[in-house]
């Protein structure tokens, strides 16, 4: 066997552990009508500073994915008192 043919095996069963897990979430996941993408955000306590580009993710896809999230009460949102622009999230 070469070097090149155990490296591109180890990657491919890499990628079949990874598929098998997300498989696994999105199941155990569908209970709570959550999906792989809003579950980080339902589990954070406190989300004061709610940036998406400190999320790393896009400003819509956010909004979308926090809306849902209140729509389903996993997280609630006040008026933040020290930036009237801003809301404060909890879980």
């Amino acid at each position: 066997m070469s070097k090149n043919y155990k490296v591109t095996h180890l990657i491919r069963l890499t990628n079949i552990i990874y598929e098998c897990t997300q498989v696994y979430i999105d199941k155990r996941l569908k209970n709570f009508n959550l999906t792989k993408g809003t579950y980080p955000l339902a589990c954070i306590k406190q989300i004061s500073w709610y940036k998406p580009m400190e999320l790393n993710v896009g400003q819509s896809m956010s909004a979308i994915t926090i809306r849902l999230l209140i729509e389903l009460v996993y997280i609630r949102k006040k008026e933040n008192l020290d930036d009237i622009r801003a809301y404060k999230l909890y879980n």
